[in-house]
């Protein structure tokens, strides 16, 4: 009967252990899985970044160009940082709402009436900016979805301004 007992006893303990060897090897899938996806999270914020990054110099480079090449006119001004802007942000973004259903391809009419641009000039003193407006209802936006399963977005927020003065 000893024998009996040592083996149900031996025989438990060898069940607890493969279960625990079991569940540390699940833990170790689950813990590889969450890497991968934090790898992803880092890569899609990184292309955010970009995409914010290289916004903001493209429109401040472009207004400055605008001021230094003389243009005081506030729609051509407008327009020329909204091209360059496209150009940059064409098959990256599109144009979107505040729920971020996808209303088409982002457009140069779009932009256009969804920004403004102005100068102002005052004693030597230039004042320029332009800003993301949105329009009346202040619901559209410019939007991008980076990464698949786990997913951050880039947007352009209503009232982002870039601003030179000198």
């Amino acid at each position: 009967m000893k024998g009996f007992f040592s083996f149900i006893l031996v025989f438990a303990m060898s069940i607890i252990l493969l279960e625990a060897t079991l569940m540390s090897a699940n833990s170790s899938l689950e813990t590889e899985k969450t890497k991968a996806e934090l790898i992803q999270l880092e890569q899609a914020n990184k292309e955010r970044t970009l995409l914010e990054n290289n916004s903001s110099r493209i429109i401040a480079q472009k207004l400055n160009e605008e001021i230094t090449k003389g243009n005081r006119n506030s729609i051509s001004v407008q327009t020329g940082i909204n091209q360059a802007l496209l150009n940059y942000l064409q098959n990256k973004a599109f144009a979107s709402n505040i729920f971020r259903e996808n209303k088409g391809t982002l457009t140069l009419a779009f932009l256009n009436q969804n920004t403004s641009a102005f100068i102002l000039e005052a004693n030597g003193i230039i004042y320029a900016e332009w800003a993301f407006t949105s329009d009346i209802t202040k619901i559209q936006r410019i939007y991008s979805r980076l990464g698949k399963e786990a997913s951050v977005y880039f947007t352009i927020p209503v009232g982002y301004t870039e601003e030179i003065m000198r």
